[in-house]
């Protein structure tokens, strides 16, 4: 988009090499991201499992979210070196189109190899798309010329050793001592060339040739990436400047519903009369559903939400999403905001005009939810149809 938004308004290395292999997708990411950290759930102690999950509740506590870069902001530019020690300018590659900027902690970490040899399959059609891509990371060059050794990617592998860029980009945070102390084994001191005592977000953006952020992907648990078919479909949406329904539902899935939250892409992505069609009633005008999903955010804590499926009309005026939501409760349906983790799903029909979002029709598995949250006979004799909740 010249941007997008303007228009609208180790053992480590041998998983690089083994998914580099013909046959394996760069859109099974998710699933490969997940089975890692299954293993580890199933084999580590409960106490480090706890130590981890802490460090990454910290991290999303901190205000990471709303210091980081976001959709519409101006990038900060760098100039950074290669693993052949070559500079190399944020500025001069958005010459030639847009530029995905790929963060990741170091070559130890097996969640950021996973997604540097899914981004490695993924290249080519990102090129075709008009983007080239950077990955950056902490670790000084040469332990970057270790994951260009085993991958040989096209794309530039950069150093951002004494994480100077991930600052000004406001991704870096700090490990809490007992997350730091179990890093200690892999010396980050010396790797990232500092105190070896931050850490950035794997975060990842497209950056428009005006330089703008088009695309934004920010999580504090690390387990999460950016999808290479998504980033793929946000280069093509920046370089036309023309994006489709199916990037305008799923940018509002990621960004809105989704760390970091942001909630004034509405002003951008929905028209000002926009519709939400819930329960049976309408909620009218931008503005009231801004409200809306401020008051379920407010009841739906650490929310996440992943589109299952997605469908697109042939003329492109209505896209019909399948999505599943997890979180932890913090009062839906009026229950105690105990913090137990939720999940449900459901399905959205969106009608697209004017390349903006106008209308979404939706329905969530309402019974389910309000089961998994009381065990009541209440709960068991709930009729959706006359005993509607008065939650979001």
């Amino acid at each position: 988009m010249t941007s997008l938004f303007h228009n609208l308004g180790t053992g480590m290395i041998v998983s690089l090499i083994t998914l580099s292999a013909p046959g394996l997708e760069a859109a099974d990411l998710k699933s490969q991201l997940d089975a890692k950290r299954q293993a580890f759930l199933e084999k580590a102690p409960p106490e480090k499992i706890a130590d981890y999950q802490a460090g990454i509740d910290q991290v999303a506590a901190s205000g990471i979210y709303e210091e980081a870069i976001k959709i519409g902001d101006q990038a900060p530019n760098f100039t950074l070196q290669n693993h052949e020690g070559e500079n190399v300018a944020l500025e001069e590659l958005l010459e030639e189109g847009p530029v995905v900027v790929t963060w990741y902690r170091g070559v130890w970490c097996p969640y950021c190899n996973l997604a540097l040899a899914a981004m490695h399959e993924a290249y080519p059609e990102i090129e075709k798309a008009g983007g080239t891509l950077v990955a950056i990371s902490p670790e000084t060059p040469d332990y970057g010329s270790e994951v260009v050794e085993e991958i040989k990617p096209k794309f530039q592998v950069l150093s951002d050793a004494g994480q100077e860029t991930a600052e000004e980009y406001g991704i870096l945070f700090s490990m809490t001592p007992t997350v730091a102390e179990a890093m200690a084994k892999y010396d980050l001191a010396e790797r990232n060339q500092d105190e070896g005592q931050e850490l950035p977000l794997a975060a990842t953006y497209v950056i428009g040739q005006d330089g703008i952020v088009d695309y934004a992907f920010l999580d504090a648990d690390y387990r999460n990436r950016a999808e290479p078919d998504r980033i793929v479909e946000a280069v093509k949406a920046s370089a036309t400047g023309e994006p489709t329904g199916a990037h305008l539902v799923q940018t509002f899935w990621e960004n809105v519903w989704n760390p970091p939250y942001q909630i004034d892409l509405i002003d951008e992505l929905m028209t000002e009369d926009f519709v939400l069609t819930t329960a049976g009633n309408d909620i009218k005008g931008r503005e009231n559903f801004k409200e809306w999903v401020e008051i379920f955010q407010g009841q739906a804590s650490d929310l996440r939400l992943t589109n299952l499926d997605l469908i697109t009309s042939e003329d492109g005026t209505k896209v019909v999403s399948r999505w599943k939501a997890e979180a932890r409760n913090s009062g839906l349906f009026g229950t105690e905001p105990d913090g137990q983790p939720v999940s449900f799903t459901g399905i959205a029909i969106w009608k697209i005009e004017d390349g903006k979002l106008a209308h979404n029709w939706v329905e969530r598995s309402g019974l389910e939810l309000y089961r998994q949250l009381t065990s009541s006979e209440a709960a068991e004799n709930f009729e959706p149809e006359t005993k509607e909740p008065t939650a979001p």
